[in-house]
């Protein structure tokens, strides 16, 4: 065993940017991965400034500027109709925006980055148990048993890993299935890189999030996205549709001897605010920084507590959007559209909205 070997247990975004991160440091790690190759599902799209901070150093930042879709404005509909314009590019920042892109691509973009720095992904192997040893890990992937000083569990929502050190992920689900739609609309020629959130009656919610010039996601609170959506798109190509249920969740630690959590093994919530892939991408970069400067000690306990204000975060906004008091939630974003007229308002709302420490 190399004396800094690090096993990361998943092939993600979060297990891609701990490779990368730590790779780029010049040290050693192994990234295993049970699925048979890349995703090629477009799960998290949103990609924050803090993120775009945490990989500049790799390079990774530019090549996802590039790809990416920056949102000029965001626009709420309540009924059908529109309650509020801000504009989303008037930051003399350019990196304080939202940017969006598939994740499949961001992942290709990261595994990329690592292998440049000569890590790959081995696809196709599973974690079956891990046993803790006194100064190191003994770990079963598939059919072979192989002993790694550290351990980071960056294996999603149901991780073996937090399950191998017997941690649960506590919390709640949501009533209800949400929906999701991607889709390829090349005539909707109509403000083509603006997210639109329409709010609906009941406190049904409605996300239309652009993915390129051309392709388009659509996320509902509803078990059909496209049935609920409040405007005509003309669709040309769908790319998948499907149900998904909400967990709101967080392991109570982060840590447990020389094993360690991140991403969605680690914490989950809602898709409203965008928080998710960016605080896994900030889990990883975080540990590797730890890891380098030999303080392994701060990383428990500082993650978990940014996580728990991020599902705060997350929680909040999803009650306030989801809220059936139409009135005086129709009246506060009318007022919120009036002050965006105001010079120099919609930079710092945009700051507000996208920004925050992950």
């Amino acid at each position: 065993m190399k004396e800094a070997s690090i096993l990361v247990v998943g092939g993600g975004p979060t297990g891609l940017t701990a490779a990368l991160e730590l790779a780029r440091r010049g040290i050693d790690c192994q990234v295993i991965e049970q699925r048979d190759a890349p995703s090629p599902l477009s799960r998290a799209v949103g990609i924050m400034p803090n993120t775009m901070k945490l990989l500049e150093p790799s390079g990774a930042a530019s090549q996802l500027r590039s790809a990416a879709v920056k949102i000029s404005a965001a626009e709420i509909y309540l009924d059908g109709k529109r309650i509020l314009h801000l504009p989303m590019d008037e930051h003399s920042d350019p990196d304080v925006g939202l940017f969006c892109l598939p994740q499949d691509q961001t992942e290709s973009i990261l595994a990329d980055r690592a292998a440049e720095h000569g890590v790959t992904v081995d696809y196709g192997n599973r974690l079956n148990e891990l046993t803790l040893m006194e100064d190191s890990i003994e770990c079963r992937i598939e059919n072979t048993v192989q002993s790694f000083a550290y351990v980071l569990g960056a294996d999603g929502a149901s991780s073996t890993v937090r399950e191998q050190i017997g941690l649960s992920a506590e919390g709640y689900d949501l009533e209800g299935e949400w929906a999701i739609a991607d889709i390829e609309a090349p005539n909707w020629q109509e403000n083509p890189d603006v997210f639109r959130l329409f709010l609906q009656e009941e406190g049904v919610v409605v996300l239309v999030i652009p993915l390129s010039k051309t392709r388009y996601r659509v996320v509902s609170t509803q078990p059909d996205a496209l049935a609920t959506l409040d405007m005509e798109i003309p669709i040309e190509k769908l790319y998948r549709a499907g149900k998904f249920a909400i967990s709101v969740r967080q392991a109570p630690a982060y840590r447990q001897g020389r094993v360690f959590l991140a991403g969605d093994a680690a914490h989950q919530h809602s898709p409203v605010g965008g928080r998710g892939m960016n605080l896994g991408i900030a889990d990883a970069a975080y540990f590797a920084s730890c890891f380098a400067d030999q303080k392994l000690d701060q990383y428990g306990a500082e993650r978990h507590k940014i996580g728990a204000e991020v599902i705060a975060f997350t929680e909040n906004v999803r009650r306030t959007v989801m809220s059936n008091t139409g009135f005086a939630r129709k009246a506060a974003f009318q007022l919120l559209n009036l002050a965006t007229l105001i010079p120099g308002v919609p930079a710092q709302l945009t700051k507000m909205l996208v920004g925050g420490k992950l």
